[in-house]
């Protein structure tokens, strides 16, 4: 995924460089802060202060990590300090022991891209026993330019998912596959994919990636110039097609030769060593992009190459194109569908569990505060936490956390921002009488809703119609009743 330029954030005559990465509409998972280690020894003395010891913003900003991160070690006992005048201090020895245990133990994708034949299914078994690890915070899209090395992540809720897809991995010896993993925003499709591509790259694979983008012209085969684009930074990768040379689509004069060209490239991907290509979002696909996947897809079957590509399953509407030519795709590569549903109230206590230790009363509390708001979505429920915590509703204390009254319903920034930008697509004429709906409740019968704010039947259609194609309503079946389709919805159109 593409990003803007590094912002190198000031912290005193230290600095900390920070990528913020954004998805596409801020829809599929999260909003991933990369951060990157930042060697840096503070002076002899400097910052240690009166009480002796490094503060926690400067702990933070020594190893290129949030402040929470800090807190959290420390709640956990991994990172020593003491507290005077309710300042956490941290000693640079004990810093310094920290950093080191943080430090990878195994090397980055780039050294393990070696020769192993077929991936064997025992890798496979061997990893079920991690399946069931705890946590979850979804990352955000692969790069534009391939995986970033990045932390662990750990996953909830996805057992059954992660196993399938390790053991479709560890298939491709025997020919490859076309597997499309679907569901709506803030789902977890990326961070499985992510999670696949660590793998896959631990493994040995080449990993290859490509984006759609929600823009008004998207670029004709947008997602595959963003795949070959690798290759022109990557020598161990094949040349790519000749029309995608350059970085740029060229005039394509014969279609039948350019796909023949792509598929001498997917040969040559794979020739020594098993690949796994990822295209994210193509819900947002153009025309180009799905004739030449399609031509691909039954094409796998000769390589040793696993093609995971991602979409949302509720933006599956007739002027997509990408909805018209799913069932064709589905069909001609003999495809996989992955639909991913809603996390339960378990997997939300794991979620809760993995990253607080909390008294059993205050957990369950979080827990319900999470099933009733995020309503199983994996985005919102981490966007949730992470509120709760810069509003010091949910903060350290000693070595547990504690969980004050959560009397008010948060509706976190970055889902207000995007929920704001979803509701202006649709003018100033709709986002009135959707917050009038909002006032009446989360269910909300059309003929009362068509009274209160004083519009025709016609006219609450209209309103309907594109509200329900934004993902913001959601119709009954009997179609006398609307209801939204997250409770923070109402709740960001109600305070709005």
């Amino acid at each position: 995924m593409p990003t803007g330029a590094e912002p190198r954030q000031k912290l005193g005559t230290r600095h900390c460089s920070r990528s913020l990465a954004l998805p596409p509409g801020v829809g599929d998972a999260t909003l991933a802060m990369d951060t990157r280690s930042v060697a840096w020894t503070p002076d002899s003395g400097q910052d240690e202060g009166a009480a002796g010891g490094l503060s926690a913003s400067v702990a933070a900003a020594a190893l290129g990590v949030s402040q929470r991160t800090i807190r959290r070690a420390i709640a956990r006992g991994d990172l020593p300090a003491s507290k005077h005048a309710g300042v956490y201090r941290i000693a640079s020895a004990d810093l310094a022991r920290y950093r080191a245990a943080r430090q990878p133990t195994t090397p980055p994708a780039a050294s393990c891209r070696r020769h192993f034949g077929t991936i064997r299914r025992s890798a496979t078994q061997r990893s079920k026993a991690a399946m069931d690890s705890t946590s979850a915070r979804p990352d955000r899209a692969v790069g534009q330019y391939g995986t970033p090395a990045r932390r662990p992540v750990h996953i909830v809720g996805r057992t059954r998912e992660r196993v399938f897809l390790r053991e479709e991995l560890a298939a491709v010896g025997g020919g490859g596959r076309l597997v499309l993993i679907g569901g709506e925003a803030g789902i977890g499709k990326t961070t499985l994919a992510r999670d696949l591509t660590r793998a896959a790259e631990g493994l040995g694979a080449r990993v290859l990636a490509g984006s759609c983008y929600d823009l008004t012209n998207p670029p004709p085969s947008g997602p595959w110039l963003d795949l070959f684009d690798a290759c022109q930074r990557d020598p161990d990768l094949p040349t790519p097609p000749s029309a995608f040379a350059g970085g740029r689509l060229a005039r394509i004069a014969d279609q039948a030769a350019l796909f023949a060209e792509v598929r001498r490239f997917f040969a040559a991907l794979a020739a020594d060593r098993p690949a796994l290509v990822l295209l994210e979002d193509l819900h947002w696909a153009d025309p180009a992009s799905l004739d030449l996947l399609r031509h691909v897809g039954p094409h796998l079957r000769h390589w040793p190459v696993l093609l995971l590509a991602t979409y949302r399953g509720d933006e599956l509407t007739l002027r997509r194109p990408f909805a018209q030519q799913f069932p064709a795709l589905v069909r001609e590569a003999d495809g996989h569908r992955l639909d991913l549903h809603r996390l339960d109230a378990d997997a939300l206590r794991a979620l809760v569990a993995s990253q607080y230790h909390l008294s059993q009363a205050d957990e369950d509390r979080l827990v319900a505060y999470l099933t009733r708001h995020a309503e199983g979505n994996p985005f919102f429920a981490t966007e949730l936490l992470r509120t709760l915590e810069e509003e010091a509703l949910l903060c350290p204390v000693g070595d547990r956390w504690r969980l004050a009254a959560l009397d008010r319903t948060i509706v976190p920034s970055l889902l207000r921002q995007v929920i704001d930008g979803r509701v202006a697509r649709l003018g100033e004429e709709t986002r009135k009488p959707l917050a009038i709906a909002a006032v009446i409740g989360q269910e909300v019968p059309l003929a009362l809703w068509a009274e209160v704010a004083d519009v025709t039947e016609e006219g609450l259609f209209d309103i309907v119609e594109p509200a329900v194609e934004a993902r913001l309503l959601e119709a009954a079946p009997d179609g006398t009743r609307v209801r939204f389709v997250h409770a923070l919805t109402r709740e960001a159109l109600y305070e709005g």
